[in-house]
């Protein structure tokens, strides 16, 4: 019995689905999104308009100051992730920018130090709730890679 391969178009389409698929509901963006001819500008307010004022706040942060306010326990490493992975969801939905979602590991990843936190009465080390964004040239176990060789 002979397979059919899929085209580059048909593996494009499952590689775009298989993320969008991964964006929680309450993160997507209404249906049509407007064209770059009509929205030139999906910063700012633009983008603002799909958060919460905490939202906004926290992706508006600097690192140093991100950093000052959880290693302090100020800020939960959990609600600086799900902001972070909000509004990177809203960017993939206009731009198509990400290769790969983690979404769900980041915000276990960020439970985890809220919880050292709350045993130990201390940051987990000087970068503490601080999100990460690795480029497709990093290989990561069990993640696909765009990058090759030449």
């Amino acid at each position: 019995m002979a397979t059919t391969a899929m085209t580059w178009q048909e593996q494009a389409k499952a590689k775009r689905d298989s993320i969008n698929n991964l964006i929680p509901e309450n993160w997507r963006l209404p249906s049509p999104i407007p064209s770059a001819e009509e929205q030139r500008d999906v910063t700012g307010k633009y983008l603002w308009q799909y958060l919460s004022e905490r939202e906004v706040e926290i992706t508006e942060t600097d690192a140093v100051v991100i950093t000052k306010h959880t290693t302090a326990g100020e800020w939960k490493a959990e609600e600086v992730i799900r902001a972070f992975c909000h509004r990177a969801s809203l960017a993939h939905q206009i731009t198509n920018c990400l290769h790969e979602v983690f979404f769900d590991a980041a915000i276990e990843d960020a439970k985890k130090l809220d919880e050292y936190y709350a045993q130990n009465k201390a940051p987990k080390g000087p970068l503490h709730g601080l999100p990460v964004s690795l480029k497709d040239q990093f290989h990561v176990k069990g993640v696909e890679t765009t990058m090759v060789r030449a």
